[in-house]
């Protein structure tokens, strides 16, 4: 058996196994009270300057992967396509999601 094929057996398994013996399990539901079914209202986050010497590196970091990443994903497609994308349009749409999605 492949492996894939293995957790999918060993999951059919545990969830037959939990139907037949009643078994206590947590789920989304019990431990979480459910997934929302909106989006969370919009508000602003607290800023704290004192954050800013710890956590800039960090940023810094994982925002060249995110756009490292987005221009070799877009360089990848654009050979596959025969277009050419726009760099600075990319990367600026990614800063701009970045900068609205903590909102």
């Amino acid at each position: 058996m492949k492996v894939s094929l293995r957790a999918i057996v060993a999951m059919l398994l545990a969830t037959i196994a939990v139907s037949i013996f009643r078994l206590s399990i947590d789920t989304i539901g019990t431990r979480f009270g459910g997934i929302p079914s909106g989006l969370p209202p919009l508000q602003f986050p607290r800023f704290r300057p004192d954050l800013i010497h710890t956590l800039l590196p960090s940023a810094l970091t994982v925002g060249m992967l995110g756009a490292i990443e987005s221009l070799l994903s877009a360089t990848v497609a654009d050979r596959m396509t025969g277009h050419r994308h726009r760099p600075n349009i990319e990367l600026i749409a990614q800063g701009v999601a970045n900068m609205a999605t903590p909102l």
